[in-house]
């Protein structure tokens, strides 16, 4: 199928740029020659991740618009309108997919456009959609363009966002006499439509490099000269802080890089951390800005995050700490994807702040996001724990290991074997994916070596509930005749 062809070169060119890509987000759709079908990505499938027999879904377009101009969903509640296109969007399908496999919910307004359709949220371009003057920046660099950007003011992704896009690309064509090829949506990002994938790839580009000369980058700092020390008590402080509030288990990384304290560190740092989340993304994985936190103490924090769920609002995932940096608290298997997310919103942040002020998008619809596109824990008894267990490359280590990741437990893996852990990861890994392995190649009979292994650690993690001593060796003597430095090993 030419269609599902031209998708996967479209959508793996744009989603291995981390230029175009926050996070893993955005959307990609191609049509067939008759403009019959459209081979759109799935929901939830990262842009790099679809290939031929995943990450897709086939629907008939006029189906499509005919649930779009249907006038009774307008007098429907949102839960009861999502509930009924969900249903409908997949009847509209036309594939061997999985039925749990489900169409985006941008289904609408890509039926609506032309053949190939990217949805982005590049860094640069949020800037200016997520600013109070988005508009007329937006205006102001495409101003000696023939055929400028469409602005699309902030609606609800679906439905209501396409009926928006529906009537306002009808107006654009009147007044330019075709459709818009760009579209700057508020609080949302790019979407850019063109006849041809290679002709959309090519806008996405074009449009990416003039804001990307628009903003700004700070100078790095230095890297830090931050004490270990001081380090782990930031790191233990917010963990503790997080369980007392909400009960959970987290693990917890600062990213002190010299770009992200640079940010950080400017007079309105902490301006930038105020406000609702400025995008329906930065709601749903970081629960809006980072946390300002001017002081850090225990009992403060434990009040603050306290008072935030007392009024059923999310836990935030990202913590700004003055003259440190960034930290973020979150399960340890999703670090690695929060960690590039929060990075990423602070330098939307600072430029959306830069152009006007931010931002955000409605408080309850934010709620609703951070609520539905929560990532569910690790299931089992330990679900979140920190472990680390130390012989774990073979024997009871090794069956520990594996014990405590079967009860949901993240665990760190210590041993002299550095293979041996690699392959104890591997079980781990294909028996539960969903929860995170740390391999740290260790002599436990050195000090210096055990010190570094436990700082890697609280670097990754910053927290340990469950520590397990299992390495161990038996010298081969009998008892009476075994020497005194081989029992002292063995000790």
């Amino acid at each position: 199928m030419d269609a599902l062809k031209e998708l996967i070169r479209m959508s793996t060119a744009v989603g291995s740029d981390p230029s175009l890509v926050l996070g893993n987000f955005g959307n990609t759709s191609v049509k067939t020659e008759d403009g019959q079908w459209m081979v759109i990505k799935a929901s939830g499938t990262p842009l790099a991740e679809v290939s031929d027999k995943n990450g897709w879904r086939q629907v008939r377009v006029a189906d499509v618009l005919t649930l779009l101009d249907d006038k009774h969903l307008n007098r429907l509640d949102p839960a009861q309108r999502a509930a009924r296109i969900d249903a409908a969007l997949l009847l509209a399908c036309d594939d061997d997919q999985p039925a749990h496999v489900k169409p985006s919910v941008e289904t609408f307004f890509h039926a609506l456009l032309d053949k190939a359709v990217i949805h982005l949220h590049p860094e640069a371009v949020l800037a200016a959609a997520c600013a109070k003057d988005g508009q007329r920046i937006v205006d102001k660099l495409f101003a000696k363009e023939k055929f400028p950007p469409l602005w699309i003011p902030y609606k609800d992704l679906g439905y209501p966002c396409a009926r928006t896009i529906q009537t306002l690309a009808a107006r654009y064509e009147t007044k330019y006499g075709r459709r818009p090829e760009v579209m700057i949506m508020q609080n949302h990002g790019l979407l850019v439509s063109a006849a041809t994938p290679a002709a959309a790839l090519r806008q996405v580009k074009k449009t990416v490099a003039v804001f990307t000369e628009w903003q700004t980058v700070p100078k790095p700092l230095k890297p830090a000269s931050i004490d270990a020390e001081r380090l782990n008590a930031v790191r233990s402080t917010i963990r503790q802080a997080v369980f007392n509030a909400g009960g959970g288990y987290v693990a917890v990384r600062g990213w002190l890089e010299g770009k992200t304290r640079a940010l950080l560190s400017g007079p309105n740092a902490k301006s930038l951390c105020r406000g609702g989340a400025i995008t329906p993304d930065e709601a749903a994985v970081l629960h809006g800005g980072p946390l300002w936190i001017e002081t850090l103490d225990a009992a403060a924090l434990t009040r603050k995050l306290t008072t935030i769920k007392q009024a059923n609002k999310p836990l935030p995932v990202a913590f700004a700490v003055k003259g440190l940096g960034l930290f973020t608290a979150a399960p340890a298997k999703q670090m690695p994807f929060i960690g590039r997310c929060a990075r990423s919103y602070v330098q939307v942040r600072r430029n959306a702040l830069r152009a006007g002020g931010l931002r955000s998008v409605p408080a309850a619809l934010a709620a609703c996001y951070a609520k539905s596109k929560a990532t569910p824990a690790p299931h089992g008894v330990l679900s979140g724990r920190l472990a680390l267990v130390t012989g774990a490359g073979s024997g009871l280590g090794r069956s520990i290991a594996i014990g405590l990741a079967r009860a949901g437990a993240s665990v760190g893996l210590a041993d002299i074997d550095a293979e041996a852990i690699g392959q104890t990861a591997q079980l781990i890994a294909d028996e539960r994916p969903d929860v995170s392995t740390l391999p740290l190649p260790c002599n436990v009979t050195d000090e210096q070596a055990v010190e570094k292994t436990f700082q890697t650690l609280m670097d990754a993690w910053g927290g340990l509930d469950i520590l397990v001593n299992a390495a161990g060796v038996a010298p081969a003597f009998s008892l009476v005749d075994l020497p005194v430095d081989k029992w002292r090993f063995a000790l």
